[in-house]
């Protein structure tokens, strides 16, 4: 099997950067994340955002057996472990709890989503993507990705940061998890790197809008059209042929 990948240049996977922490009030600009690699004194979150990156690319161009799972897990970890060496963000697992530079950044929102079911829903959820990237490796084997099928990856896509944002299973740091893995699936399905170019007043009224159905309704009941990107609009809907 072979895809063609959209290779994001450098100020891509820093617009995207900077935009993901802005919507949770943590403020970057794209210069600084193409400088923090290099600086003698970086923001710990900063560089864990651009390791992430490389977590993600790791991910989108290996020949093995995705386990997205696994991809959230080990970003997330590595954010959290960055926030918390930088002073912003709280982890309850750490015993003593950090001195705190100041108080902690309050990155996630709460849901009344039920814990208990944390397990089946990822279960589930990685089921859909299992059967989604199935379904792209036959269309790859044919050298050709039919819009359809980039229409429904791309909405996947789209709606697996709103997801994680909801479901909340990690400490912290969930919905910014989330839209690295809206982009790992983007780039794995030829599509270019979604920039994040989003208010952040309307990144929260997404998942205000999306929370309360799938409270409602359950964690996968469809989103209503008009209230979803019209993604051809967007551009984000892949132009690639593999």
């Amino acid at each position: 099997m072979s895809r063609h990948i959209h290779i994001p240049a450098k100020i891509e996977w820093a617009t995207f950067l900077a935009n993901s922490g802005e919507i949770d009030n943590y403020l970057v600009s794209p210069n600084e994340l193409l400088r923090v690699r290099y600086a003698p004194a970086p923001r710990r979150l900063a560089l864990a955002m651009t390791d992430s990156c490389n977590l993600l690319w790791d991910f989108v161009t290996s020949t093995s057996s995705p386990d997205l799972h696994g991809l959230a897990r080990t970003i997330n970890e590595t954010l959290i472990d960055g926030g918390v060496q930088e002073g912003i963000v709280y982890d309850p697992n750490l015993i003593p709890a950090p001195r705190l530079t100041r108080e902690p950044t309050h990155l996630d929102k709460k849901t009344d989503f039920l814990y208990s079911d944390i397990d089946s829903t990822l279960q589930s959820w990685v089921s859909r993507f299992t059967a989604l990237d199935d379904q792209g490796s036959d269309f790859l084997d044919r050298k050709c990705i039919p819009v359809p099928f980039q229409k429904d990856a791309a909405m996947f896509a789209w709606l697996s940061q709103y997801q994680w944002a909801h479901w909340c299973p990690f400490t912290g740091l969930n919905g910014m998890t989330g839209r690295y893995l809206t982009n790992a699936i983007r780039l794995r399905w030829s599509m270019p790197l979604w920039l994040c170019d989003i208010k952040k007043d309307s990144w929260w009224a997404n998942l205000d809008m999306y929370s309360k159905i799938w409270l409602k309704k359950g964690s996968f009941f469809p989103i209503e059209e008009k209230s979803l990107p019209n993604l051809e609009k967007l551009n984000l809907v892949s132009q690639h042929s593999p």
